[in-house]
Formats: structure tokens, sequence, C-alpha cells
């Protein structure tokens, strides 16, 4: 799966970060939808094999997914992106140290409030 990102494009300028048009940030809507339904897939498919080899592939297309996340994350919230991105990378490392229904229902909620600010 490919993620608008925003390589190539700058971004910022001496006065911060360009305003996105209303189609950009629809389109990184869709994308962070679209990543947080993988993360999410692959988080529920981690809890529930116990093959240390699918382990390391899921935890693998977590980090990437996350990371593209992030991304998006800071790209149309700016500042507030990265509060959002610290709250979700501390939730991911509770869970992977702590892979049970709670950690990953704090994680759940807080990719499904943040996809609301979106």
């Amino acid at each position: 799966m490919k993620f608008l990102t925003n390589k190539g494009k700058n971004m910022s300028s001496i006065n911060g970060p360009s305003p996105l048009s209303p189609n950009e940030k629809e389109l990184y809507r869709k994308d962070f939808e679209k990543g947080s339904e993988i993360f999410k897939d692959a988080m529920q498919e981690y809890t529930q094999t116990n093959e240390a080899h699918k382990k390391e592939m899921l935890k693998k297309a977590m980090n990437e997914t996350l990371q593209a996340m992030n991304e998006i994350l800071n790209n149309v919230l700016h500042e507030k992106g990265g509060k959002f991105e610290k709250m979700i990378t501390d939730d991911y490392q509770n869970f992977i140290e702590n892979s049970n229904s709670s950690t990953m229902n704090d994680l759940n909620k807080d990719i499904d409030k943040i996809k609301k600010s979106l």
C-alpha cells in the first residue's frame, strides 16, 4: 500500500508549513484511515499468533504503517500532529511490551480519536 507523502514537496517556508488544500487534506485523511485499518488488522493478528517469525513480520508491518501514519499527522496537523504522534507511539510501545486486550484497546481508542481530528 502506498501512502501519500510530501516527499519532493516543500512543506515549509520561512513562515512555517504551507497550508494544504481541502483536496490534499481529504487525501491525507483517507490515507490515514487506510493505514489505521492495516495497522489494526496487523495488531489483531499479532495478538493471535504464537509464531515468532510471523510476529516479527507483523511488527515490521506495524512499524512501517505507524511511520506513514505519523508522517500524515505531522503534515496535516503540524504541531498538534507531534502530540498525537507521541501518544500513539507510546501506546504502540506499551502494546509491543505487553500485548493484551487493554493495551490494544488503548491504542485503538487513540487512533480513532486522531481520525476524528483529521
